[in-house]
């Protein structure tokens, strides 16, 4: 059995990380796994995981779908030549599976097509227009969908049954995958600060203005409080840049590379999550699992196992004033450390660890 896996990015936070989980789990033997990854950015963190991780990667030419009927167009006729050289690839190779990362990622699935073999479409984004997530090109999706060795998996019940209803094709053809998180070990330095940090990509879908304005508001009622912004790229970057250094006290926000997360959440007390939607929201899961408190968007199927001022405090995206609510109600430590521990308490309750395995082996 040998697997080629897919990806949509070089950069390496949720949907990638959840992709190194997979391969991990699939127990294949490194010389078993081949990955493929675009060959658009110089910046490298998913290819260097991949290495880290002992698989061979291969670097092609090759674009996502995007919004617009004609782009999308455009984007096919230009994947036609990695086309061509993975259909090669696959026979050559005796690649059993493909699985691809993402619904933007169409490259695996016409492979799959044109070679006969198995394919699993995991999609990790919400089928919501506004996000530009679901192309215009609906009909070639359908029949996609409908290829008879395609499985397509999601992150959550949720947004499987909205998929569906927006894509009658994938009703019985469809499963949930719950992400696991990472098991770490928390050495949280006691320190008097209350810090407050972000860890994802800077597009605008996530939303960072509005909380570096709220933390603007905090931190002028509570000086003693940080906040830390995982370095990254993206469309908001300049602004964001533009936004911390016109802070009164711009010293009070830390922008910093990340190469790994637990060093990360070794130094935050509050994850913040302001995304417009968050599908799951791997880094909450992980920062609720160490027992650290965590403000989320409340667009998030996160709702299916956590609840609101109990677990964590969900916040309306739309609304600067509901994160500076939340963001002011966890200064409070005692308030903070009690929610931490319940959110802890809760996914060792939940732990998805070992039916991710079963999973993954399953669908491989």
């Amino acid at each position: 059995m040998r697997c080629l896996f897919i990806n949509h990015t070089n950069d390496f936070f949720g949907a990638e990380r959840v992709l190194l989980k997979v391969m991990e789990a699939s127990r294949l033997r490194p010389a078993d796994v081949l990955v493929v990854e675009p060959s658009y950015r110089k910046e490298d963190a998913f290819g260097a995981a991949v290495h880290q991780a002992g698989y061979a990667l291969l670097r092609l030419c090759y674009k996502n779908l995007g919004g617009s009927l004609i782009r999308s167009l455009l984007v096919l006729l230009y994947n036609i030549p990695a086309v061509i050289r993975l259909c090669r690839l696959v026979k050559r190779e005796g690649i059993t599976c493909i699985w691809s990362n993402t619904s933007l990622c169409c490259l695996g699935i016409v492979v799959a097509k044109l070679t006969g073999v198995k394919h699993v479409w995991h999609i990790h984004e919400p089928a919501e227009k506004e996000h530009d997530y679901v192309p215009a090109l609906k009909i070639v999706y359908q029949r996609l969908f409908r290829y008879g060795t395609n499985t397509v998996v999601f992150v959550t019940r949720t947004q499987q049954s909205r998929w569906e209803e927006l894509y009658p094709a994938l009703r019985g053809r469809s499963r949930v995958l719950y992400t696991p998180a990472d098991q770490y070990e928390r050495h949280r330095l006691k320190e008097k600060v209350c810090r407050f940090g972000y860890l994802g990509s800077w597009s605008k879908r996530k939303n960072i203005p509005t909380l570096i304005t709220a933390f603007e508001q905090v931190h002028q009622l509570f000086p003693s409080t940080e906040l830390l912004l995982a370095e990254n790229i993206g469309e908001d970057a300049a602004l964001i840049y533009q936004m911390v250094n016109g802070l009164p006290d711009a010293s009070s926000v830390q922008i910093t590379p990340v190469k790994k997360v637990q060093p990360f959440y070794d130094r935050i007390d509050v994850l913040v999550l302001p995304s417009y939607s968050e599908t799951w929201g791997l880094a909450a899961v992980e920062a609720m699992q160490q027992g650290i408190a965590t403000i989320v968007t409340q667009q998030t199927a996160l709702r299916e196992i956590a609840e609101d001022g109990i677990h964590i405090r969900y916040i309306d995206p739309y609304d600067g004033k509901s994160l500076l609510t939340a963001m002011k109600d966890l200064c409070d430590e005692t308030y903070r450390n009690d929610m931490a521990q319940r959110a802890w308490e809760r996914m060792k309750e939940i732990d998805f660890s070992g039916q991710f395995v079963k999973q993954i082996q399953k669908l491989i």
